[in-house]
């Protein structure tokens, strides 16, 4: 268990952040309907992946949390995409019961998220390559491939760097999901808040990658 060093201040910061971001009076101000209590249904399973991952790297399982990535990324973009799509959907999903129907996969998500939010490309900025996504998490293919390497000495594995990369990406993740969620319902203070606690603990991240203190 990592109880000291750069990498359990970073993963410590990130549950800080994580805590501020799904505070309970931030959420619904209203009646919910069906798609408010759906896109709070995945704003909490996202925020559960959150977590799940830094409980992982504390117990040096970086491979496990790498894994959650592409869940997490893809939870937090559907409840982007819930957030703005047609009646027409939602009711499919409502009727299919949480089936796959009605559903998009990842990269028509974005696809999707862009056209809705008419911002061209901002989501491709932040995930260029959501293959290497599917890498991480599919059999693990990417992960063993890296370990392999590590193995046969072509390349030198560093827990250190794949786990920072999970917290700043797996962070980076949250606040765009949290800040879409609270600006589409109309909570700004929550979501000028939001930008400027994310704004501090970015700049404390410490970009170590490798060796233990």
């Amino acid at each position: 268990m990592i109880a000291s060093g750069p990498l359990f201040r970073n993963i410590k910061r990130s549950n800080e952040f994580r805590n501020f971001v799904v505070r309970g009076d931030w959420y619904f101000g209203e009646a919910p309907s069906y798609r408010r209590l759906l896109t709070g249904a995945m704003f909490d399973v996202a925020a559960e992946h959150h977590a799940s991952i830094g409980h992982l790297l504390l117990s040096g399982r970086s491979s496990s949390a790498q894994a959650l990535l592409r869940p997490l990324v893809e939870t937090a973009l559907r409840m982007m995409w819930l957030m703005k799509c047609p009646d027409s959907r939602i009711e499919a999903i409502k009727n299919k019961h949480g089936k796959r129907d009605g559903w998009l996969d990842l990269s028509h998500t974005i696809t999707e998220i862009e056209n809705l939010y008419r911002s061209e490309k901002f989501l491709k900025k932040y995930f260029p390559n959501t293959d290497f996504l599917d890498d991480l998490t599919h059999g693990g293919m990417g992960l063993a491939i890296g370990k392999l390497a590590a193995l046969l000495d072509s390349q030198k594995e560093s827990f250190e760097s794949d786990a920072n990369f999970c917290v700043f990406t797996s962070d980076r993740t949250l606040v765009l999901m949290a800040l879409t969620y609270f600006t589409n319902v109309g909570n700004k203070a929550h979501a000028d808040a939001l930008s400027a606690h994310y704004s501090s603990v970015y700049e404390e991240f410490e970009h170590v990658l490798a060796g233990y203190e």
